[in-house]
This record gives C-alpha cells, sequence and structure tokens, in this order.
C-alpha cells in the first residue's frame, strides 16, 4: 500500500507566504488613505466653490495645499459626477447655473443708468459703422434711442430688430437660429455661423459680472458661445454695464478684461474699481445724466 504524505513547508516559504500578505495588507491600506484624502479634497473643493464662487485651477490648489495638475484631475472627477462645471482655467458648481430672468423682468433693473449708458454709447456710433448688438437689454436700450442713420447693424436680439425694423436709412441684419426665450435672442450652431461671414467694425454688449481676476461672465453656455465669437470677429469691443454688475462673478467666465476696447458705466460705479482696469489698459467712460 502507498500512503501519500503531504509535504511540510519549510520556513522559508512560509515566511515568503506572510511576508507578501502583509505587503498586500499594507498596499489596501495606503489605497484607502489616499482615496481618503482624494475624497475629503472633493469635499474641500466643493465647499470652497460654495464659499467663493467660479475659482481658478491655482486659488484651488493653494487652498487645499496640492499641486495644480493634482486640482485639475480633482475637477474633471467632480465634472463627471456632475458636481461643477470646467472653464477658462477654473470651476463653479453646478448648481450655480441660475434661471435666467425674462427679458420683461430684467429690462426694468437699473433701468435710467442702462439708458444713460446706451445713450453714452450712442456718442460712439459713426455714419457708415457696421456694429454688432447683443441680446443684452443695454443694447436694446441702444437701439432705442438710435437715431436713423447710415449704419448696418448685426444682432443676435429679436427685440433688437423689432426696434430698427422702422429705419429707412439703417440696415438691419438678424443672425439665423434656435430661440432662446428667456433674453429673446438667438442662439445655436446656426447662429455662430452666422456671425462667422461678418466682421464689424464695432460691437456693444453687456455681460452678468465683471471682476479683475475672473474677468467677464455670464450664466447661459449658449449666449455667452455667442458672445464670444461677436468678440473675435470685431475691431472694437464696448462693454455696456452698469454699477451693480462690477465685482460679479457668473456662472462662465467667457472672456478677458483686455479682450475690452472700451468700457462704459454709471456714476456710482467704484472708483477704485475703476482705477483697477484703467491700470489694466481698460478706456473708461462715465456716462453722466444729460
Amino acid at each position: 500500500m502507498v500512503v501519500y504524505t503531504k509535504p511540510s513547508l519549510g520556513r522559508k516559504h512560509i515566511d515568503k507566504v506572510a511576508y507578501s500578505i502583509k505587503v498586500g495588507y499594507l498596499i489596501i491600506f495606503q489605497v484607502e488613505i489616499m482615496l481618503e484624502k482624494t475624497q475629503a479634497r472633493y469635499k474641500e473643493i466643493l465647499n470652497y466653490l460654495e464659499l467663493h464662487g467660479p475659482s481658478k485651477v491655482k486659488a484651488l490648489a493653494q487652498h487645499c495645499r496640492v499641486t495644480e495638475e493634482t486640482i485639475r484631475r480633482d475637477l474633471s472627477a467632480l465634472e463627471e459626477s456632475g458636481k461643477l462645471f470646467r472653464r477658462h482655467g477654473g470651476a463653479v458648481l453646478q448648481n450655480s447655473l441660475k434661471g435666467e430672468l425674462d427679458f420683461e423682468e430684467r429690462k426694468i433693473q437699473n433701468i435710467s443708468e442702462k439708458t444713460i449708458i446706451a445713450r453714452e454709447a450712442l456718442k460712439i456710433l459713426n455714419e457708415g459703422d457696421t456694429i454688432f448688438l447683443d441680446g443684452s437689454t443695454t443694447a436694446w436700450q441702444m437701439a432705442q434711442s438710435m437715431p436713423d442713420m447710415n449704419v448696418t447693424v448685426i444682432t443676435d436680439s429679436i427685440r433688437v430688430l423689432q426696434t430698427l425694423a422702422t429705419h429707412k436709412t439703417s440696415q438691419v441684419i438678424i443672425l439665423g437660429g434656435r430661440v432662446w426665450a428667456p433674453s429673446q435672442s438667438l442662439i445655436g450652431p446656426q447662429t455662430l455661423a452666422s456671425i462667422n461671414q461678418y466682421h464689424v467694425d464695432k460691437f456693444f454688449f453687456s455681460c452678468k459680472g465683471l471682476d479683475t481676476d475672473w474677468g467677464l461672465s455670464d450664466n447661459n453656455p449658449d449666449t455667452t458661445a455667442v458672445t464670444e465669437k461677436m468678440l473675435q470677429n470685431s475691431n472694437q469691443n464696448i462693454l455696456l454695464i452698469d454699477h451693480a454688475k462690477f465685482n460679479k462673478k457668473a456662472l462662465i467666465r467667457f472672456a478677458e478684461i483686455d479682450q475690452v476696447s472700451i468700457l462704459i458705466t454709471d456714476l456710482q460705479t467704484n472708483k477704485k474699481t475703476l482705477q483697477d482696469l484703467e491700470s489694466m489698459g481698460l478706456e473708461i467712460i462715465i456716462a453722466e445724466p444729460s
């Protein structure tokens, strides 16, 4: 009869197996710590954005005491999970996208300042000019006060078109695209393609916020895409904003301050802010009541 005897494990083999198990547990422990640190950093990033609004990668890296490359990976992961929106070297919380006020509601906000700014903007308008007018209520106020003169107005705004339609001398061109009801303007690929057919002398526009660090910003990605394209296709970009929009950050940063040629605002705008903007090379015009 043959008896099978189970071979005994040598001491070295047992030590090797034990060491492998220890290493395995150590790796698992280290991975768990890394995951905990990553999750804690995600929470820290979201809390920072909740407190400070739209923020740049550099500021987030300094706050979390990690490299900018680490923050970029974190932002990518958080964007994929739907927690935030990345834009121009920074990020903002996804839930910061607020419902946009209707045109009728917006047109009465700071209406006296908008009217004064719009009338000041008309002083820059010359016979023979070709211009873009955006879908903002301030640009619409400019159309309201515009005399029937030899200019070509290209616009994405249905309200601007309606206002200037009775002019006999002015030429008005409406861009194609899909109607965005809150601003009564046109958006989408067809609008962007239409803008590419034109290059103008001047672009008169507005935005939701201007911040010396963050730049120019607005809330809707479709309307900001239209603004970006118009900025690229104009010789002079003239920003029309009242005092309430300074030192504000909206959801989407769409332009640097140095892309603006002239800024027209009202008397209530903070003087220190205007001095800072002038030091950045921006021409400032203060609109005064007539």
